[in-house]
């Protein structure tokens, strides 16, 4: 299976100190970026119209996917 998103090349030229002030702000909104992009292009789980393709803890990050088997 290939996910939709991962078609697209991302480049990281630079980043925030882990722990610094902003790196959390800049954490959440790459995320929420990265879950919305997820869900548009129907990859991760759905119950009753709910979206659940992501769960999350603190920095760990757990991928749902539908599965045929």
């Amino acid at each position: 299976m290939e996910l939709c998103l991962l078609k697209v090349h991302i480049n990281k030229l630079c980043g925030v100190r882990q722990g610094g002030v902003l790196s959390r702000v800049f954490f959440a909104i790459y995320l929420d970026n990265l879950i919305v992009k997820f869900r548009d292009c129907g990859e991760g789980c759905c119950i009753n119209n709910l979206y659940l393709g992501f769960v999350m803890y603190a920095g760990d990050i757990v991928l749902l996917l539908a599965s045929l088997t």
